[in-house]
């Protein structure tokens, strides 16, 4: 039971790396103290620019699909695009709540979406794309980022609940549980989102 723990938290950590503050930093900005204090690529290509945002943005996805990849593998699972094991899923558990609440940050993080798209387009992948779809759709229709991220986070239950003949049980239950950390995480946009005070990309 012990070497599984030690995968796991090897996970956590590598989803905690904080891309995004780090970035930040380079620019002379402490991140956290700017536009929402999120450490996400949204905030940062607000306070930074878009190079800054686009290079956070890749760096959590990689998080995601680092730790699924590579830790999954070290421990002995064969992962490819269209493996989902159990031990994988929960690899990619640990990189999210890892991003969510990083220890380099008091426990504080981002709000799981980039590191959540790293993770499921490794266990997931054709769930993943739908949920880039949806975000595109409703960012290109609606002008909100975090609308979009909404939305695509609830596809990819979904979706890996139409694909669960190919994915698995565990895969599905560890993509409800990353949607809806990704729900409570933006409960203060849903807020400004009713109250139509939400600011657009």
């Amino acid at each position: 039971m012990f070497l599984p723990f030690v995968f796991l938290l090897l996970a956590f950590f590598v989803g905690a790396i904080p891309t995004g503050y780090l970035i930040g930093k380079y620019y002379s900005i402490d991140i956290r103290k700017v536009g929402s204090g999120n450490t996400g690529a949204t905030n940062v290509k607000r306070a930074c620019g878009k190079k800054a945002g686009l290079l956070t943005l890749i760096c959590d996805i990689l998080k995601g699909s680092f730790a699924v990849v590579i830790l999954s593998n070290l421990y002995g699972n064969r992962v490819s695009l269209a493996d989902g094991s159990e031990f994988s899923a929960f690899i990619g558990l640990a990189a999210i709540l890892g991003h969510c609440f990083s220890p380099f940050l008091g426990f504080k993080g981002g709000k799981g979406v980039a590191t959540s798209l790293g993770v499921f387009l490794v266990l997931s992948p054709y769930s993943a794309v739908i949920a880039l779809i949806c975000y595109a759709v409703v960012k290109k229709g609606f002008g909100f980022v975090s609308l979009g991220s909404l939305i695509s986070a609830i596809s990819i239950p979904v979706a890996n609940y139409l694909f669960i003949s190919r994915y698995g049980l565990n895969v599905f239950w560890i993509s409800v549980i990353a949607a809806l950390l990704i729900i409570i995480r933006h409960k203060e946009n849903i807020r400004r989102l009713l109250n139509k005070e939400e600011l657009r990309a």
